[in-house]
């Protein structure tokens, strides 16, 4: 089971990699198919075996003999051990493996926020639709139900103040409510603690370092960042 959880995570690694450069390119996730870099030669199946395309090709291309970015069978390799190693620690292999997509996805959206600064609603949806996943394996009382309506509203209100002033983009509140659906109330207060305790770090280190205090920071790697580590945390203390 192991190996096949490996594998997923290389296949899915690979899907991550096409989904931050499409993004960030304003091209299509669906279509066309993949081509080359460098000839845009339309790439066949066995040119796209995670991990395994590469060492058979010796890291070039196949059709034009260009050498390939090591990036993609690093991130492939990587997504791989992130799912064998929440797998490990999960005790649930459904909620292991939505745990693991979930994380893969905001560290896409990280790399895409942070080279574009932009936050697309299409993915903060998919992030709800997992988090919604997710929240099945946790039994709803009906006071946690209140706190989660009462959460939304006061972040909704609390956004949209924030996003007018231009301190905050309003796509990465709705991020943080679609996240919060996944968590109970003990689990969302570490939640904000922590992303408030790495926005705070970075926010100190950027502006020592550039001395602005207008700069732009990307909320969607902080954000991540908090959401990762929690999960992290669960995983291993609970």
């Amino acid at each position: 089971m192991g190996l096949f959880i490996f594998v997923l995570g290389t296949i899915l690694g690979s899907f991550f990699n096409v989904l931050v450069q499409r993004t960030i390119k304003e091209e299509s996730i669906v279509g066309p198919f993949s081509k080359c870099d460098y000839c845009n030669k339309r790439l066949s199946f066995y040119n796209m075996i995670p991990l395994l395309s590469y060492f058979i090709q010796r890291g070039k291309t196949s059709c034009c003999n260009k050498k390939l970015p090591i990036l993609y069978p690093v991130s492939e390799f990587a997504t791989g051990l992130l799912f064998l190693f929440i797998y490990i620690l999960e005790k649930d292999l459904v909620v292991g493996i939505v745990v693991a997509f979930l994380i893969s996805f905001l560290i896409s959206m990280s790399i895409i926020d942070f080279l574009t600064k932009d936050i697309y609603y299409i993915h903060i949806f998919i992030v709800l639709i997992l988090s919604v996943i997710l929240s099945r394996y946790q039994f709803w009382f009906f006071e946690e139900l209140l706190y989660k309506a009462v959460f939304v509203l006061v972040f909704l209100l609390l956004g949209y103040l924030l996003s007018i002033r231009g301190y905050v983009g309003f796509g990465d509140i709705v991020l943080i409510i679609s996240l919060n659906i996944s968590l109970n109330f003990f689990e969302t207060t570490i939640f904000l603690f922590l992303m408030s305790l790495i926005g705070g770090f970075v926010g100190f280190v950027l502006y020592f370092k550039k001395r602005d205090r207008k700069v732009k920071l990307a909320f969607v790697p902080i954000i991540s960042s908090a959401f990762i580590l929690l999960e992290i945390l669960k995983a291993i203390l609970i």
